[in-house]
């Protein structure tokens, strides 16, 4: 992120601080506290969408296996 994206973004942070808890928290951290906290929000998604793709594919396959056996 550019140092004026980067900017930009903390003034929005800063803005919505009032009305957002997370955002005047977010705001107060280190940009390397920052990074973190969005990595690890990042994984988290991931991992739901993969255990969603997983339900789904397992879905498929044991629809898959009733047809084989009509």
């Amino acid at each position: 992120m550019t140092a004026e994206r980067e900017q930009r973004a903390m003034n929005r942070l800063r803005a919505g601080a009032g009305a957002y808890a997370c955002g005047g928290f977010l705001a107060g951290q280190s940009a390397l506290q920052r990074s973190e906290i969005c990595t690890s929000l990042l994984f988290d998604r991931l991992e739901r969408k993969m255990r969603m793709v997983e339900a789904l594919r397992h879905e498929a396959a044991s629809r898959r296996n009733g047809v084989r056996s009509i």
